[in-house]
């Protein structure tokens, strides 16, 4: 039985963020260079840099798993495309009761 190729992250960026630092962005993926690749992570680390959009606040933030060709040594460049939205937070809240 074959293995097959082994593949792995060989850059990791993530064009279009200016909101949340790239090193916030790779720790929220669980995503790094030299760390095995398949494609079905892709998905999830979007899913996961989405999230810490929307923790923080940017409830619209469309994140797209950008994969580019491998290089000879297995290496897959990966992108993920960053639309952040825009920011909602609350203004002031007043609470009032029965007193």
């Amino acid at each position: 039985m074959s293995e097959g190729r082994r593949r792995t992250i060989g850059s990791l960026a993530f064009p279009g963020a200016s909101a949340i630092g790239e090193d916030e962005l790779r720790k929220a993926s669980g995503l790094e260079a030299g760390k095995p690749w398949w494609p079905g992570g892709d998905a999830e680390a979007a899913e996961a840099v989405r999230l810490e959009y929307a923790r923080r606040g940017w409830d619209d933030a469309v994140v797209t798993p950008r994969p580019g060709e491998e290089d000879s040594a297995g290496r897959v460049p990966l992108a993920f495309a960053v639309a952040e939205g825009s920011l909602y937070r609350f203004g002031e809240v007043t609470v009032r009761g029965r007193g």
